[in-house]
């Protein structure tokens, strides 16, 4: 969260009001940039042992305006093209335009208009083959709500009436958006604790979140589970365990991850990761060799090639 471009693109908030990722955008990127970027231009080369494909090619430019912000993405995946626009850049978007195109011929426009809140409004496509246009509200606007203190603080309301669960669940972020602890009550029974977390800090650092479910579900049983975090002396995450997996990572001197292992409590299979980098002058990385294994069988493995331009007229790969 300390990272430049994090609190350029306002990630923390983006995350946890619009509750994941919007479309294509890998919010896991932004921590390790460094420097001025004007644009990244990245080719992933993906070959998977298990797939029937095998291979493929994805090619993505991120532009960046001079706030940090991002404001472009444009994806194309063997032929199938896919434009992205933040209006206002993706720290306070506005509206979302997605232009999506096969061979350089445009096929459809989507247009998502959002709230203040990152909770979308809004669809409006336009499909080109047939001149149809349609619009989409969205029904659920009024089931999640949301308040701000005057200390920073934010309360998240959110309703859910569906035939698994009919509840209510409150979630209290700080002024950091970090979240402190999240109830969910049932909706028939008002007093009546469903299922709650409460998420534990050192030095504004998250260290343990205890989860605990009072009634069971369909899927889950009434039980607590804990998921506990550890960090070495920089702040990098070098452990993570819950009640069913243990998961650790190494870093390189630009803390960049060079090996993730994870091993499941109950399986004597060991899943790793393996990452090898090249880096420019501003130590942002050029290339990335991802390699995906499972008791040292590879699974997959992934090659990506980076040019980053800088503002500044500066360019450096």
């Amino acid at each position: 969260m300390k990272n430049e471009y994090v609190k350029a693109n306002h990630l923390a908030k983006h995350i946890h009001l619009f509750n994941h990722e919007i479309s294509g955008v890998d919010y896991a990127s932004f921590g390790e940039l460094r420097g001025n970027i004007c644009r990244i231009s990245e080719k992933q080369n993906i070959h998977n042992e298990t797939a029937q494909s095998g291979f493929e090619v994805i090619n993505t430019i991120y532009n960046f305006n001079k706030n940090l912000e991002l404001y472009q993405l444009l994806i194309d995946k063997n032929g199938f093209e896919e434009s992205i626009l933040f209006f206002d850049s993706l720290k306070a978007p506005q509206i979302k335009q997605i232009r999506k195109s096969f061979n350089n011929k445009v096929s459809s426009q989507t247009e998502v208009f959002y709230t203040d809140y990152l909770e979308f409004k809004t669809i409006e496509e336009h499909t080109y083959y047939n001149g149809e246009i349609s619009k989409w509200v969205n029904p659920n606007q009024g089931d999640t709500k949301y308040h701000f203190k005057e200390n920073g603080s934010v309360y998240k309301f959110r309703i859910r009436n569906n035939r698994d669960e009919q509840s209510k669940t409150t979630i209290i972020y700080n002024s950091d958006f970090q979240i402190l602890e999240s109830k969910t009550y049932s909706q028939k029974n008002k007093t009546e604790l469903l299922y709650e977390a409460v998420f534990s800090y050192v030095d504004n650092v998250l260290f343990k979140i205890v989860y605990i479910r009072h009634k069971p579900s369909k899927s889950l049983v009434a039980s607590t589970y804990e998921f506990l975090f550890e960090y070495d002396k920089k702040g990098l995450l070098i452990s993570f365990k819950d009640n069913f997996v243990k998961k650790t990572w190494n870093y390189d001197k630009n803390e960049n991850p060079v090996l993730i292992k994870e091993t499941p409590h109950n399986d004597s299979s060991i899943f790793e990761t393996s990452m090898k980098y090249k880096y420019d002058k501003y130590n942002n990385w050029i290339y990335k060799e991802i390699k995906l294994s499972r008791n040292q069988l590879k699974i997959s493995e992934k090659k990506i090639f980076r040019e980053i331009e800088y503002f500044h007229n500066q360019k450096k790969t």
